[in-house]
């Protein structure tokens, strides 16, 4: 892989955490996550005399990429998974193939009775 250099742009110099997650795509309970698990974010930094942090995106952006993602190949867990069959609702009426309803009669038409 050859060394590139190119600058990326971002929209602006430091992000709210929230804001990082969307930019990146990322779910913030994956990010909370990560801090909870106790691993070091780099370019996160305390604002001072707040509650609150931001986010330098180009040291953030190259963690990412260098340790958080990986190509998607067939051995990954997304790909490796087996479709869900689709079950038809239980209950309701049954349709036969054009499309009718299927009405259960108490009675059958098809043999009037005879009368004397």
């Amino acid at each position: 892989m050859a060394n590139e250099t190119t600058k990326i742009l971002y929209p602006q110099k430091y992000f709210l955490i929230e804001e990082a997650c969307r930019h990146f795509g990322l779910k913030l309970r994956t990010f909370k996550a990560w801090r909870d698990t106790g691993i070091e974010i780099p370019g996160l930094l305390k604002v001072k005399g707040s509650n609150y942090y931001v986010i330098d995106p180009i040291p953030f952006h190259t963690w990412l990429i260098e340790t958080r993602l990986e190509p998607a190949t067939q051995t990954n867990k997304f790909h490796n998974r087996k479709p869900r069959k689709i079950t038809p609702p239980k209950g309701g009426k049954s349709r036969d193939v054009s499309g009718e309803f299927l009405i259960n009669l108490p009675y059958s038409k098809s043999v009037p009775s005879k009368t004397i």
